[in-house]
């Protein structure tokens, strides 16, 4: 059995979810933890037998400790990390988003097929398992053509509740679409393909701290080739909810992701 090495760079929060993840896969060893605060890379990396820590990805791919990369650091720090990691040939993970633009998705999509390397995004909600037992149900044939998905989705906020506002989300109104609404618009893609957004309306900010503006919802209207969508998104909220109302030719199934159930009407 082929054992390939993981460098996860970035030793922040969402490290320690993927070197769970990582721990329960046999193929896999995560063996170089990489951060610029090589002190938090150090005390990671003692969690981990065999791993060690680098302040750089240079020294680590120097090192020649890594065969493939997950790359956890800061949004605006994917395309550079990313890039790097691709031009070194390693097989590269990106925690969501993929980047902050346009331009840097599709210069990172570039370098991946210039050296002919594989490059994936982490949106792990597309893999919840009622959305994905709909969609092989869908994809079967069993409720007809999907016609049109209206979605819920109005959830905490770990870092609002915390009042950690110099986090990434709040430090302009796109940033929070790319780190929180990627989720239910990734699922929508998944179940529709390519979206087109038809109208996209912020509710008005709200100053939650001294000088800092926020806005707690977003209602989208989006199309694909076959299909339309209804997106109302807002944070943090008392009673959360997320749902998908997806109306079939044959059916109207309802899956309740937040509290775990499928119902089919019709």
């Amino acid at each position: 059995m082929t054992i390939s090495r993981v460098a996860l760079v970035g030793a922040g929060f969402i490290a320690n979810s993927h070197l769970g993840a990582l721990r329960t896969m046999s193929t896999l060893r995560v063996t170089a933890i990489v951060d610029p605060n090589l002190l938090a890379a150090e005390r990671l990396a003692a969690e981990v037998p065999g791993a060690k820590a680098f302040a750089s990805l240079t020294e680590a791919v120097a090192a020649g400790v890594a065969d493939r990369a997950h790359v956890l650091v800061p949004p605006p720090l994917h395309a550079t990390v990313g890039t790097q990691a691709l031009e070194a040939g390693l097989p590269t993970l990106v925690e969501k988003p993929l980047a902050v633009s346009s331009a840097e998705a599709k210069a990172l999509v570039a370098a991946a097929d210039a050296r002919k390397v594989l490059l994936g995004v982490n949106q792990n909600f597309m893999f919840d398992p009622w959305l994905t037992r709909f969609a092989d149900e869908l994809k079967r044939g069993k409720y007809g053509r999907l016609r049109h998905v209206g979605v819920s989705c109005a959830v905490p906020l770990r870092q609002f509740a915390a009042r950690q506002f110099s986090h990434w989300m709040f430090e302009a109104p796109a940033n929070i679409v790319l780190e929180q609404m990627i989720h239910p618009l990734s699922q929508l893609a998944g179940l529709m393909g390519r979206l087109e957004v038809v109208t996209a309306t912020a509710q008005p900010a709200v100053e939650v701290a001294p000088g800092l503006a926020f806005h707690r919802g977003f209602d989208v209207s989006l199309k694909s080739e076959g299909a339309t969508a209804q997106l109302h998104m807002s944070f943090p909220e008392n009673y959360p909810t997320w749902q998908l109302d997806c109306l079939c030719d044959d059916a109207l199934v309802s899956l309740d992701l937040w509290r775990g159930n499928m119902v089919k009407l019709g």
